[in-house]
């Protein structure tokens, strides 16, 4: 397992091959996790991650987790994953 990267005080996550997980604080889920196809896909969606983490920054602050949460699900709508939530 890779190591955690802390992004924000609301998520922090790590790539590892095809898989992207993500934790965010303040949430009844421990982890999101997103399988790709490709290795590729799963770098893309990483950096989105890390960009709308950028963006998300300027809510407030209670918000953030839900908003970054709607962007990249948005974001996956024609993408091929497996995504799993653990609670």
């Amino acid at each position: 397992m890779r190591e955690l990267e802390q992004f924000s005080d609301y998520f922090s996550g790590y790539i590892e091959e095809k898989e992207v997980v993500l934790y965010y604080a303040d949430t009844r889920e421990i982890a999101h996790t997103y399988e790709f196809e490709t290795e590729e896909e799963a770098k893309k969606f990483y950096q989105l991650c890390l960009n709308v983490a950028e963006v998300a920054e300027e809510v407030p602050e209670k918000k953030r987790a839900s908003v970054h949460q709607v962007f990249i699900n948005e974001s996956l709508k024609n993408v091929q994953y497996k995504a799993t939530t653990y609670q």
